[in-house]
């Protein structure tokens, strides 16, 4: 048998509703397991340069989170999207990301800005990178697998697999590892039980500071699911459990200098109603002093992102708001005219680049035809709108947007097409699947000739086979 898919995530987004599979994940049986360490303390934030940086190779692999009084949150957050078009994240040099092996497995590749060209982090000359003696390769391409560049580091967050136990072995349990910018000195430094996922909702975002990565770990037990927002350092090695996440889908939506921005759905809902009814609340959550504020809702279907002077969203009635990050009143307001065809309820946003709101839909003028990609830069100045060209048709004839991965000064790099790439995916029983795989290949191009719709480009030259 073989399954056709761009990626793993992008899979389940494509094909449900966010409603319908974040609901099915938060409702999964598990495994008990003991409840993860919670404090009402608040954590402190320093401005002093941190000279406690501890040898990676001396770091402990431990299950049991640091105390929260060596806690200090370091300098201005960054939102780490967590998106089916999203395969990596960028440093100042270069973007790491995960691209998955023929057998299942998967490699660490780096694209180098300077050089535009990509290849596999390891410095063995003549390695296969298809075993562990090889720094860029990891055992499975099973579950959310994701290389973020902080500080001077490189953390790995690996989301875990649960079911997948006996086949995986501790392989499938969720955990971080640290490691140089160049791959070496890879370690693992906490380990979740099976009984916990890392990140596991649709679109549940990360983010980073000068030092810690900011991520949310759902946890199972026979009486309940909790979530609980965690920071690893990249200095030290050292776990901390934040704070409790008691709302239904409460996850990272977006950042305000040292404050993290969480949305949540407001009451409990069921697969009686429509999505189109649910509300889903935005509240700020300041790491510095650790208070709390509640700023505004919207509806489950509109569509957005926090930028650095607002969170901007698209309702289903065509507007485009504009709410303040610090109190949430409403900051700006005006119509959209796009495409009657296109159903608003369905779109998908693409990130906020040079003030711009980007967005994609399809629309089909008959039942049984193909959709239509429409992609589309909303001006957050004055609500204008600029249909794109950039898109790209993978191996099965599927149009996708190209959207935009990293900016570098006046650059951007965007997706431009898709190579297919056949892999024998595991089944928790131990059997395999052939499985098609769309891996993203990235260009370089002015960002006004990206608003331009210009078609010249320079790609990164791929990896070697």
């Amino acid at each position: 048998m073989v399954v056709k898919i761009k990626s793993l995530r992008q899979t389940i987004i494509m094909i449900c509703s966010a409603f319908f599979i974040c609901l099915l994940l938060s409702s999964c049986e598990k495994s008990p397991s003991t409840a993860v360490v919670s404090t009402d303390d608040p954590p402190v934030i320093s401005t002093e340069e941190d000279t406690s940086q501890v040898n990676i190779g001396s770091m402990a692999n431990t299950t049991a989170f640091a105390d929260l009084s060596d806690f200090s949150q370091k300098g201005n957050l960054r939102l780490l999207q967590v998106d089916a078009y999203i395969d990596g994240y960028a440093s100042d040099e270069g973007y790491y990301r995960m691209v998955p092996r023929a057998d299942g497995s998967n490699n660490l590749c780096y694209i180098d800005f300077a050089t535009k060209q990509e290849i596999y982090l390891c410095s063995q000359p003549n390695c296969t990178h298809d075993n562990n003696t090889c720094t860029a390769w990891f055992p499975t391409v099973t579950g959310l697998h994701l290389p973020i560049p902080v500080g001077d580091r490189v953390i790995l967050i690996h989301g875990g697999a649960s079911g997948y136990e006996e086949v995986l072995g501790d392989d499938s349990l969720p955990h971080i590892d640290i490691m140089q910018p160049d791959g070496s000195d890879r370690k693992t430094i906490f380990t979740f039980p099976a009984s916990s996922s890392i990140a596991p909702l649709v679109m549940d975002s990360l983010a980073c500071d000068d030092e810690y990565v900011y991520f949310c770990v759902e946890n199972y037990s026979a009486e309940a699911t909790t979530r609980t927002l965690c920071a690893v350092s990249s200095q030290t090695g050292e776990v901390f459990s934040l704070m409790d996440l008691p709302e239904v889908e409460q996850k990272i939506a977006g950042v305000d200098g040292t404050a993290l921005l969480f949305s949540y759905v407001a009451d409990q809902y069921d697969l009686s109603q429509n999505i189109a009814d649910v509300d889903v609340s935005v509240m700020r959550y300041d790491v510095s002093d650790g208070s709390q504020t509640p700023l505004f809702s919207h509806k489950y279907t509109d569509v957005g992102t926090c930028g650095t002077d607002a969170y901007w969203l698209l309702s289903s009635d065509s507007v485009l708001h504009g709410y303040d990050l610090k109190t949430g009143e409403t900051r700006f307001e005006a119509p959209v005219s796009l495409p009657d065809e296109l159903d608003l309820t369905q779109l998908h946003c693409d990130g906020l680049f040079d003030g711009k709101l980007l967005v994609h839909g399809y629309y089909s003028p008959e039942i049984n035809e193909a959709g239509t990609l429409l992609y589309y830069a909303i001006n957050t100045e004055d609500g204008t709108v600029s249909q794109l060209s950039h898109e790209f048709v993978d191996a099965w004839g599927n149009h996708s947007p190209g959207v935009i991965a990293a900016q570098i000064d006046d650059n951007f790099m965007f997706i431009y097409g898709a190579d297919a790439k056949t892999i024998q995916f595991p089944f928790a029983d131990g059997s395999t699947t052939d499985m098609e795989y769309n891996v993203y290949q990235y260009a370089f191009m002015k960002c006004s000739d990206y608003w331009g719709n210009q078609s010249d480009y320079t790609p990164i030259a791929k990896l070697p086979e």
